[in-house]
């Protein structure tokens, strides 16, 4: 069995999400805990709608502190993103495309209010 192998992964996507809401629009949104996830591991996630029946699936990681990414398909994630932002308050989120990454920037005093509600709830939930 051959040890080294090269696969082609272009089929992939990332979408980065970062900035001072980051973590807890993440942690109100997917089902993920945020706060275990390290730059050494990273664990699978899912999004779900409101009947808790998943939207998309990915592979969650931390890049560095405020900034995470999800890696999945390019159809996949295009569903995640237009998710979060039918999100009430978010649908002016600003989004950046390079090639196959999409990023999230940083949110407006509005919006991180949404995502701070969004994270109160989710927390009482549990």
């Amino acid at each position: 069995m051959d040890k080294n192998k090269v696969i082609c992964l272009d089929h992939l996507s990332i979408l980065k999400i970062s900035g001072e809401g980051a973590f807890d629009l993440l942690q109100g949104q997917i089902t993920c805990d945020v706060d275990k996830v390290t730059s050494e591991n990273s664990v699978l996630g899912a999004l779900c709608n409101a009947k808790g029946r998943i939207i998309s699936s990915f592979i969650f990681c931390l890049l560095k502190k405020k900034s995470y990414a999800l890696i999945s398909s390019k159809e996949t994630l295009n569903h995640t993103r237009d998710e979060l932002k039918n999100t009430t308050g978010l649908e002016d989120m600003m989004l950046l495309q390079r090639g196959s990454r999409l990023s999230i920037q940083p949110v407006t005093p509005p919006q991180w209010k949404i995502i701070m509600k969004i994270a109160e709830n989710k927390g009482s939930e549990k």
